[in-house]
């Protein structure tokens, strides 16, 4: 019997000593200095900078309306909104285990992301460095500075990896606005098509915010009242014109701007400043959604895409007919009257 309380007696010592070595070494590890990773008030942070060991780097700064990347292009809301949401979010998930311990360091040490988020002295408030995906692309890699401890991060209730919300490319992280003028704001705006449109180009001339004049560039002025309505409707379209994205590298940007454009949409501000948008015609594509014309004929463009730059072509960007469409209006669209929805 004293035999048996005394097994009895050892194996609840080596079950408490296996908590407390492997259960709550675990605990304290996790819940210590190595998974200080996130920052539950983003409104801290003021700057956040990225750099990959291949030499690129993007520093965003918050001002007092909006972000802007590497002093010069404001940063897209969606998508800074995005990483803040993350750093906020982000929690350990499990430490890699011994046996994948040296793979990842090795991994994070050649392709990682580095972070750092600085609150608005300047001063330094985190940082960590960003891997790849685990093997079941749920969980993300990361380390802290000056550690061998690396970690699978995560999000609860998020089936994802996040290393793509740390993106180092400009283009991903840069405002896509082409156009973003109230009534107020714009002086003119100007529509001249080189196509078969072309006698149907157009300007507004905006006398105040309530009053404006519309003229033909090429062809016949109609003689039959403006519909006002139609007017305002359409300059109010210019308060949010926004480019699909940015193709500063495509392959066709050359030999497209040595091209004419088949518009060319001129907003010149209450200041005097022009903003100009080329527009040209892209050629269809796999990816192009219609491929033939009511007759089955093959069409000659993608009719839901265009390239078009951008003030002199500082960009080279591609749009969409979705918001253009609401722009490429005809002189002769302000003189028929609107369409009222048929009543039953």
């Amino acid at each position: 019997m004293k035999k048996n309380i005394g097994y009895l007696l050892l194996l609840i010592v080596l079950a408490v000593a296996v908590y407390f070595f492997v259960f709550r070494s675990r605990e304290t590890t996790l819940n210590g200095k190595d998974n200080a990773f996130s920052v539950k008030d983003t409104s801290s942070i003021n700057k956040i900078f990225l750099a990959d060991m291949s030499g690129r780097h993007i520093t965003l700064q918050r001002t007092s309306d909006k972000w802007i990347m590497n002093n010069t292009h404001p940063v897209r809301s969606d998508v800074i909104q995005g990483l803040l949401s993350t750093i906020k979010e982000i929690e350990v998930k499990y430490p890699v285990a011994e046996i994948a311990h040296n793979n990842v360091v090795k991994e994070l040490s050649t392709t990682a992301i580095k972070v750092e988020l600085y609150d608005k002295q300047n001063a330094l408030i985190k940082s960590y460095y960003v891997g790849g995906p685990d093997p079941t692309q749920s969980g993300t890699y990361m380390i802290l500075p000056n550690s061998d401890k690396p970690y699978v991060i995560y999000i609860p209730g998020f089936n994802g990896y996040v290393t793509t919300r740390y993106s180092l490319d400009t283009d991903v992280w840069r405002d896509r606005t082409i156009f973003s003028f109230s009534i107020p704001q714009i002086s003119s705006v100007t529509v001249n098509y080189t196509d078969e449109r072309r006698d149907s180009s157009f300007e507004i001339n905006v006398v105040r915010p309530d009053s404006f004049q519309i003229k033909p560039l090429n062809g016949k002025v109609i003689g039959k009242p403006v519909m006002k309505e139609k007017l305002f409707l359409y300059l109010m379209a210019y308060s949010r014109v926004n480019a699909e994205g940015y193709k500063n590298n495509e392959p066709v940007k050359d030999s497209l701007l040595h091209t004419v454009p088949f518009c060319t949409i001129t907003v010149v501000d209450k200041q005097g400043n022009p903003h100009i948008c080329k527009c040209y015609h892209k050629e269809v594509s796999v990816e192009t959604m219609k491929q033939f014309d009511e007759n089955g004929q093959p069409v000659a463009f993608d009719e839901e895409h265009y390239y078009a730059s951008i003030n002199d072509a500082k960009d080279f960007v591609m749009i969409q007919q979705f918001h253009f469409g609401r722009i490429f209006k005809t002189y002769g669209y302000f003189f028929t009257p609107i369409m009222s929805p048929l009543k039953h």
